[in-house]
């Protein structure tokens, strides 16, 4: 993996937003409220999220399911602003529930919705079947082409599914499941780098890796009220083919990441 997608994988961001938040309390405890003013601003929170997303979208661009999240956050993040503010005359819970509808709605009448749009696999995947939030199986198969790399970018909350590819061009990447379980096959799969490392985070939810028998794997995954268990065999000598490198890192908070053949 690239260092600019090392930067902004989930742990990353975690382990900033606590790091902010502990300097933020202990001043409001020594007399600087600035906690308390941010709270009653959050939504200025969702614009900068927004535009941090945005700009590193334009370095590693996104499964296209994702694409329009930061435009999302910052137009939520300005409506809730101006609700605060009082320039629109309405609460937050006004605003929320309207917009949660809409979303879902759109997603599910949008072309193509039951077939695969978003590509938890990069560009060098395509899925076929349905759309994992029901636990149905989505496999992603490699199109040709010596740039076509797959790397894994899968996000779910309050849903799950599994997700398999057995591209041979592995590049590594990120797996984030809140509130929901999420299964990410790649016995089928090989890298052609000899080490990939993929980020993953798990919040009172669950992350299955499964990988191929001629992989070592290390485990740098923190669990904090949660589990990490990691029953992998490296066969590559018995096989007699090239050993490979999976290093897991990330966070298992309130949830549970399991990496097995």
């Amino acid at each position: 993996m690239s260092k600019d997608n090392k930067n902004l994988n989930p742990r990353s961001l975690f382990g900033i937003g606590l790091i902010v938040f502990a300097v933020l309390l202990f001043l409001s405890n020594i007399g600087i409220p600035l906690l308390g003013m941010i709270l009653r601003h959050w939504p200025v929170l969702l614009i900068i999220l927004g535009a941090v997303m945005l700009h590193h979208q334009k370095e590693n661009p996104p499964a296209s399911g994702r694409k329009y999240l930061p435009h999302g956050l910052i137009a939520a993040g300005i409506v809730f602003q101006l609700a605060n503010l009082h320039v629109l005359s309405f609460g937050v819970g006004a605003i929320l529930v309207p917009m949660a509808l809409l979303f879902v709605g759109f997603h599910l009448v949008r072309p193509g919705s039951k077939n695969a749009q978003a590509n938890p696999f990069g560009q060098g995947d395509i899925y076929e079947g349905e759309l994992a939030d029901d636990g149905e199986t989505v496999t992603a198969n490699t199109q040709s082409g010596d740039s076509d790399k797959a790397k894994i970018d899968v996000f779910t909350l309050l849903g799950g599914g599994h997700y398999s590819t057995r591209s041979q061009k592995l590049v590594g990447g990120n797996a984030t499941a809140i509130l929901g379980g999420v299964e990410i096959d790649i016995r089928e799969a090989d890298s052609q780098a000899n080490t990939i490392e993929l980020d993953v985070m798990a919040v009172m939810g669950g992350v299955e890796i499964k990988v191929p028998p001629h992989f070592s794997v290390s485990s740098n995954v923190l669990p904090i009220l949660g589990g990490v268990t990691n029953t992998t065999t490296c066969l590559a000598d018995k096989l007699g083919v090239p050993q490979k490198h999976l290093v897991i890192n990330g966070l298992a908070l309130m949830g549970g990441v399991e990496i097995t053949n």
